[in-house]
């Protein structure tokens, strides 16, 4: 079966999300971005480098770009499944500690972990799901903030879990060569030492990388180092040159040059790029206050406790949440809430008065006040429609 290669090419910050009903075995591929599948309902076989694992109805896994796979499903039966695949913008959060990076990817090297979710989080994600598709067919502008919360608390159930999830072990063969290449990206590589690792000469490893890809190590190398650098180049607190040097390259005229190679412009145009896309560069700081926020978001939030809890300075987080998000703390809550409260009323069976107190509103008039000033509508009214479109 021929291996293909995707790639959506997603902005440092976007996602994708869909909904997919699979009703015969798929095409063995592998993509550029990170996916993490939610399975809704039936069940079916994942072959993930070669290994089979069984999947079913609340079987959350996170695939890695180095994840060769395809479902195999046997004859009349289907697979429900959400697929939110998402850029590396949006997972190496970590990766300016070397060290931490490493250590994170490597504990995925011999075992794929398989969470079991329960119903209450199966609703949750499919309504936060169908909330970030519903913002972004109305606004038609950037998610950045609902983006990030979606994979922040898609990550904050996964490795909570992880302790207790069915840990399957992979098979070695050709995947594994990709794989090894992918996680040991950042250091001086040489093909003898990526063949030693697996056991096998430098020609076996050479051939299973053009096998898969069609390019040999180095340029595959290349492009796996220069995908996490234009990655990186969200965080306006990291130079050009310490991402070079994070993703690999020994030298930054040979980063450069890669990297030009591939995007056909500069590290500095393509920062650039990002900057006139709206919301594409954050710091790390602003990154760890809205995860934070989006942790606590129920609670009676405010600036001297998020301050203390964050180590930070109230002045300093004052200016992250203004240059970050362009607003106010105060308001970046209310917002962050509001958002939240109206996923609530369209997805849920919760009252008015458990989504008021849920969202971190104290009291119900100063809710209903603040979403009809965001959403031009009271409560009431949106959770009235949404309930006559389920009817329709």
């Amino acid at each position: 079966m021929q291996t293909r290669y995707f790639s959506t090419g997603l902005a440092p910050l976007e996602l994708e999300i869909s909904y997919r009903t699979l009703f015969s075995t798929g095409k063995k591929h592998y993509t550029n971005e990170l996916a993490f599948l939610v399975v809704v309902r039936g069940e079916a076989s994942l072959n993930l480098n070669g290994s089979e694992l069984l999947l079913a109805a609340g079987d959350f896994c996170l695939v890695q770009p180095y994840h060769i796979r395809y479902f195999q499903l046997p004859s009349h039966q289907h697979l429900e499944l959400i697929e939110i695949r998402f850029s590396l913008g949006l997972a190496l959060l970590l990766s300016q500690n070397k060290q931490a990076y490493n250590s994170i990817m490597q504990k995925f090297q011999k075992f794929f972990p398989i969470v079991k979710i329960n119903d209450t989080y199966l609703q949750t994600i499919t309504n936060y799901c169908r909330w970030i598709i519903t913002e972004n067919q109305s606004t038609k502008s950037s998610l950045t903030q609902l983006n990030l919360s979606l994979i922040a608390f898609l990550s904050s159930i996964y490795t909570t879990a992880i302790p207790q999830a069915r840990k399957v072990q992979l098979k070695s063969n050709a995947g594994s060569s990709l794989q090894l290449l992918q996680i040991y990206h950042q250091e001086k590589l040489s093909i003898q030492k990526l063949a030693d690792k697996l056991q096998i000469s430098t020609a076996d490893f050479a051939q299973n990388i053009q096998q898969l890809t069609n390019q040999t190590p180095k340029q595959q190398l290349n492009q796996v180092r220069i995908r996490n650098a234009a990655a990186l180049m969200i965080f306006d607190d990291l130079s050009l040159n310490a991402i070079g040097r994070i993703c690999g390259f020994q030298s930054e005229a040979n980063f450069y040059k890669q990297f030009h190679l591939q995007y056909q412009q500069t590290p500095q145009s393509y920062r650039q790029y990002l900057i006139n896309l709206q919301n594409q560069l954050v710091s790390l700081d602003g990154v760890k206050i809205i995860g934070y926020l989006l942790e606590h978001y129920s609670e009676n939030l405010n600036l001297a406790q998020t301050a203390t809890d964050l180590k930070t300075a109230p002045t300093k987080i004052q200016q992250l949440v203004k240059k970050d998000f362009n607003c106010t703390f105060k308001s970046l809550i209310t917002d962050l809430s509001l958002n939240l409260a109206q996923n609530y009323l369209i997805n849920s069976d919760l009252t008015i008065n458990q989504i008021c107190l849920k969202s971190g509103f104290q009291d119900l008039n100063t809710f209903t006040r603040n979403y009809k000033k965001k959403f031009h509508c009271t409560p009431s009214l949106t959770q009235k429609k949404a309930i006559q479109k389920k009817r329709c």
